[in-house]
C-alpha cells in the first residue's frame, strides 16, 4: 500500500469517530462497510474529501465507503490500526442450499427450446418448402422417385431433417455451455451407419455387457439429443476437474464420450422412443374408451408429439390400421393438428403485419405455407415453443377439430402426409366432415391467436452496432451478459453508488435463473470473501465486477456457490458461479445485479445495449467504444 493510501486510511479512521467508535468494519468488493457506535459523529463531508474515496453513504445503520478496486488495501491498513475490529464472513451454521438450476419450469422449458431451435429455423424453413415442392412434384407431378433431377431435389429439402440431431446438438451446446465439438460427435454416434442399418434390417439391438442398445431412428429427431447435451454440460466439467490440466486437451474428450456412448445409447436417447410406445398404447386405448377424447388429446397435442419425435410411433399405428381395416381413424386427426398450426402461422403473421418485427413477418409466413404442404417444424420451432399463446391456440384448434372428426368418424384410405394436399385420401363417407374440420382448425387457431395476442418483447432483435458511429480511429468490443433476465439502466437503481457511475458505466440486470457465467475471456482478479461480487479482467485490460444484488455482501456468503478461483482463467460463457436468487429475495434483499466497466476512464465510451427487455447469457449488453492508436 502507498504512503497515500495508508494516510487515507488513516483518515478514513479519525473521520468515522476513531477506532473506539467502530463496532465492526468489513468490505465487499468495492465498499469498505462500517457498524459504529454511534454514527451521528461521522463527519461525512471530509471522508468524501479523502483522496481515493469516491463516495459515501448511510444505508440503514451501515456507513459505506466506496473505495473502488483498492478497497483491500485500505481495509487491511484499517485493521492494523483498530485491531480486532473485523466481521467474521464465516457462517459456521449455514446449511447447504439446494440447487435448483436445473429445474424444468413451464417457463424455462419453453426459453430453452427456443434458444435451442431458433438458430435452426431458417434452415429448416427453407429445405421445407423445398420439401413441399418435392411433395407436389411426386403427387400431383406424378415424377418418379428415380429421377435424376428429383432425386437431387429430394436431398436438398431431406437433409436438414435428416441430420437434425447435428443441428441441434450444436445449437444445444451453445445453449448450455458445453463443449461443441463433442457434441456433435454424440449426434454422429445417432446417426451412425451401425444404427442405421440395424434399424433397416430388423435387428434387435446391440448386446452391451448383457444390456440391450437398441436400433431407433434418430434422423429428424432433437429431444434425445438435447437430453444428451444436457448431460453432457454436467459430466464434462467434472471430468476436466478430475484430469491434470496437461492432459486434458486430449483425455477429458476420451474419457467423457467412452462414458456417454453407452450412456446415451442405452438410456438417454432412446428415452423418447420408449415413451412413444408408451403414448402409442393409450391413444390406442383411448380411441376404444372414447374417440371424441381421443381425438381431443390428439389433435391438441399433435405439434408437441412432432417436436419429441414421438409421431413415428402413432404412424406406425396408421400403418397397422391401414392393413388391417383397410382404413384409418387416426391421419384426419393428426391433419387437424397440422391445420391448426396452418391456421397458428397465418394468424401470427395477421398479428404482426403491421409491426416492425420483419423477421417475425417471414418466419410466419414462411411457417404458414409449409404447413400448408404438411411441412411443420418451422411452425413448432419458429413460433410455438417461442410464443406460448400461439402453442397455446393451435392446441385448441387442433384440439376441437379433432374431436369432431373424431365424433364423425373420419378416416383416411392412405398413409400420407397429414396436409391440406392430402385431401383425395379421406374421401369416404364422412369426408365433408373431414374438410369441415380442418377449416375449424384453421379458424379457430387463427383466431385464438388474435385473441391471446402475442408477447413481442421476446421478438426484439439486439443490434451491437446500433446509433453507434465506427470510423478508423475507433473500436468497439461488445461484453456479454452473465446472467439471463430483464436489463435496465443503472440509473434505475436507488443506490447511489452504482446509479450515479461511481464504479463506473454499467447496466442492471435482474436474473431469472441461478447460473453466472464469465462474461468474457480473462482472469478471475477478485471474489468478495462474502461471495457476492466477482471481478474480471480481460487480457486486454477491461476489468468488468458483477455484483450479485444489492447489499447482498450482508448475507456473508450465504446462497452464493462460486466456482472458480482467483487468478483463475476463464473462458467467455464458463459458468463461474451458482447463487440462489429467489432466497435471496425472500430475504428482503433486491437481486438486481449491476454488471460494470470499473476502469471505464480508459475507455472513449462505455453503452449499455438496451434493444431488448430481456437477455440470455450469450446476448451483448456492453459495447465498449476504444480509441485506436
Amino acid at each position: 500500500m502507498t504512503k497515500a493510501n495508508s494516510l487515507a486510511a488513516k483518515e478514513i479512521i479519525t473521520f468515522v469517530g476513531g477506532k473506539n467508535n467502530i463496532k465492526e468494519v468489513f468490505h465487499c468488493i468495492t465498499r469498505l462497510r462500517f457498524y459504529l457506535n454511534d454514527k451521528n459523529i461521522v463527519n461525512v463531508e471530509k471522508l468524501k474529501r479523502i483522496p481515493g474515496v469516491i463516495g459515501v453513504q448511510f444505508s440503514g445503520d451501515q456507513l459505506q465507503i466506496i473505495i473502488g478496486n483498492d478497497v483491500i488495501s485500505y481495509y487491511d491498513e484499517i485493521i492494523k490500526s483498530c485491531g480486532n475490529k473485523k466481521r467474521s464472513i464465516k457462517d459456521t451454521n449455514q446449511k447447504k442450499e439446494k440447487n435448483w438450476k436445473q429445474k424444468l419450469t413451464w417457463k424455462n422449458l419453453f426459453s430453452t427450446l427456443s434458444a435451442i431451435f431458433l438458430p435452426i429455423v431458417p434452415a429448416l424453413a427453407g429445405t421445407g418448402m423445398l420439401k413441399g415442392i418435392v411433395t407436389l412434384i411426386q403427387m400431383y407431378g406424378h415424377v418418379p422417385a428415380n429421377n435424376g433431377p428429383l432425386q437431387v431435389l429430394i436431398m436438398a429439402s431431406d437433409c436438414v431433417f435428416y441430420f437434425l440431431p447435428f443441428l441441434v446438438a450444436w445449437s444445444s451446446a451453445k445453449r448450455f455451455k458445453t463443449d461443441i465439438p463433442v457434441s456433435l460427435a454424440l449426434a454422429g454416434i445417432l446417426l451412425y451407419p451401425t444404427m442405421t442399418h440395424g434399424l433397416e434390417i430388423g435387428k434387435k439391438g446391440i448386446d452391451f455387457f448383457n444390456l440391450n442398445i437398441p436400433f431407433v431412428r434418430y434422423s429428424a429427431s432433437s429431444i434425445p439429443i438435447i437430453l444428451v447435451v444436457l448431460v453432457l454440460s454436467w459430466l464434462y466439467p467434472k471430468v476436466n476437474q478430475a484430469i491434470p490440466k496437461v492432459l486434458q486437451f486430449v483425455f477429458t474428450p476420451m474419457i467423457v464420450v467412452a462414458i456417454m456412448t453407452p450412456l446415451e445409447l442405452i438410456a438417454i436417447a432412446p428415452l423418447a422412443n420408449y415413451i412413444s410406445i408408451g403414448l402409442a398404447t393409450i391413444v390406442n386405448w383411448l380411441f376404444k374408451f372414447s374417440p371424441i377424447l381421443a381425438g381431443l388429446v390428439v389433435g391438441s397435442t399433435r405439434s408437441l408429439v412432432v417436436l419429441s419425435g414421438m409421431h413415428l410411433s402413432l404412424g406406425a399405428i396408421c400403418i397397422q390400421n391401414l392393413a388391417k381395416y383397410g382404413y384409418d381413424v387416426l391421419l384426419p386427426i393428426n391433419t387437424m393438428g397440422t391445420l391448426a398450426m396452418c391456421g397458428a402461422g397465418l394468424g401470427t403473421w395477421f398479428y404482426v403485419r403491421n409491426s416492425k418485427y420483419e423477421k417475425l413477418k417471414q418466419v410466419s409466413m414462411s411457417a404458414f405455407i409449409s404447413a400448408v404442404i404438411g411441412i411443420t417444424e418451422p411452425t413448432i420451432y419458429g413460433l410455438l415453443i417461442k410464443f406460448r399463446n400461439v402453442l397455446y391456440a393451435t392446441m385448441i384448434g387442433g384440439g376441437v377439430a379433432g374431436a369432431f372428426v373424431a365424433f364423425f368418424k373420419g378416416t383416411a384410405n392412405a398413409y400420407v402426409n397429414s396436409c391440406l394436399l392430402s385431401l383425395p385420401v379421406f374421401v369416404g363417407p364422412s369426408f365433408i366432415y373431414t374438410c369441415i374440420g380442418m377449416a375449424i382448425a384453421f379458424i379457430i387457431s387463427f383466431i385464438m391467436v388474435q385473441i391471446l395476442g402475442i408477447n413481442l418483447k421476446t421478438e426484439q432483435e439486439t443490434d451491437i452496432h446500433k446509433n453507434i458511429e465506427n470510423n478508423d480511429t475507433r473500436l468497439i468490443q461488445t461484453i456479454k451478459s452473465p446472467f439471463s433476465g430483464q436489463v435496465s439502466e443503472l440509473k434505475t437503481l436507488k443506490d447511489g453508488v452504482f446509479s450515479k457511475n461511481l464504479l463506473g458505466k454499467g447496466i442492471l440486470i435482474t436474473p431469472d435463473s441461478n447460473n453466472v457465467y464469465a462474461p468474457v475471456t480473462g482472469t478471475i482478479e477478485v471474489i468478495a470473501d462474502t461471495k457476492h461480487a466477482i471481478g474480471l479482467k480481460t487480457l486486454d485490460g477491461i476489468e468488468i465486477l458483477i455484483h450479485m444484488g444489492i447489499n447482498t455482501v450482508n448475507l456473508k456468503g450465504k446462497y452464493f456457490k462460486i466456482l472458480v478461483k482467483k487468478g483463475q482463467q476463464v473462458k467467455q460463457g464458463q459458468k463461474i458461479a451458482e447463487v440462489n436468487f429467489k432466497e435471496i429475495k425472500q430475504k428482503g434483499y433486491s437481486i438486481a445485479s449491476p454488471v460494470v466497466i470499473t476502469n471505464t476512464n480508459n475507455y472513449k465510451n462505455v453503452l449499455p445495449i438496451l434493444t431488448k427487455n430481456s437477455v440470455v447469457a450469450e446476448d451483448d449488453i456492453l459495447s465498449i467504444e476504444k480509441e485506436i492508436i
